[in-house]
């Protein structure tokens, strides 16, 4: 029992600083509502913040907003992967989409009904 209280902490302080690194990434495609790559979002978060974060966590943390709908994936002329933040309102299709709850990153979770 005493190693599971002390395990407690650690956990709630990744998962505080997972938030917070999904937070910089919205942040970032939400300023101009412009595509951004992978890499420029790197480079912004590394230099402009105390947030400890590194390439591949930007990725994936890009892969589990396009799962959710918050973010629409583009390729540029030159074939690089590119993103954009969607309107909250965004539709796809004629499906219309509603709020179903929010995951442990805050992120809109949308259940698409027919």
């Amino acid at each position: 029992m005493e190693e599971r209280a002390r395990k407690q902490p650690a956990t709630r302080i990744i998962r505080r600083t997972s938030i917070d690194r999904v937070r910089a990434v919205l942040d970032l495609l939400e300023v101009d509502g412009e595509p951004h790559t992978p890499q420029q979002l790197y480079d912004a978060i590394h230099v402009d913040s105390r947030i400890d974060i590194n390439p591949l966590t930007i990725h994936r943390i890009l892969h589990r907003l396009d799962k959710h709908r918050r973010v629409e994936r583009l390729h540029s002329d030159s074939g690089e992967l590119m993103y954009r933040i969607l309107d909250p309102n965004h539709r796809n299709g004629s499906a219309s989409h509603r709020k179903h709850g929010r995951g442990a990153t805050g992120l809109m979770i949308f259940r698409v009904s027919s």
